[in-house]
């Protein structure tokens, strides 16, 4: 942020304090366009603090995690190998005795869990068949558009039922370059 900046959002701390706290003054109003563009070089400067606070956080963000991964990535490749070794270990144990799952040891238990199958599907050709063969399985979900909508009442100005329509208040809007 350079110093035109940093001084615009002076003005603009010292005009609100002033407001917030000295009540027996009339409280600064936007009168003309010069009052308005002040507001605006007010905002724009309050944006751009905004937006260099959040490029720094964002940084340092990025920094951490890159820091976080080289400091983390040798003692995973540690837990995979050993946990590999473990698993050799249990892999001959139950070879050996096929009714042993699991080893209780005083730091933690090493297993083999049954897994539920993994199913794959491929949606195209499951509903072709379905169609032909079990055509109660296919479910029919009705849906509208709602956009279809809208354009019928727009053209027709028929009355649809559930439909209802909220006209609402401009919305102000502040765009500063």
């Amino acid at each position: 942020m350079n110093s035109l900046e940093m001084h615009e959002i002076y003005e603009a701390e010292t005009q609100i304090e002033y407001d917030e706290y000295e009540h027996e003054h009339e409280k600064f109003k936007v009168t003309d366009k010069a009052s308005a563009e002040w507001c605006l070089r007010k905002i724009a400067a309050y944006k751009k603090e905004i937006q260099e606070d959040q490029d720094i956080v964002n940084a340092e963000i990025q920094r951490l995690n890159e820091w976080l991964n080289s400091v983390t990535w040798h003692a995973q490749e540690r837990i995979d190998y050993l946990t590999g070794l473990l698993q050799e270990y249990l892999t001959k144990v139950a070879e050996e005795d096929p009714k042993c799952r699991s080893i209780k040891l005083p730091h933690g238990t090493i297993r083999f869990r049954k897994q539920q199958p993994e199913w794959q599907f491929d949606d195209e050709k499951i509903l072709t068949w379905l169609k032909q063969n079990k055509p109660e399985l296919v479910q029919i979900i009705e849906k509208y558009n709602k956009n279809d909508i809208k354009k019928l009442v727009k053209e027709t100005g028929e009355i649809i039922d559930g439909v209802e329509i909220q006209n609402r208040e401009d919305k102000f809007e502040v765009e500063v370059d």
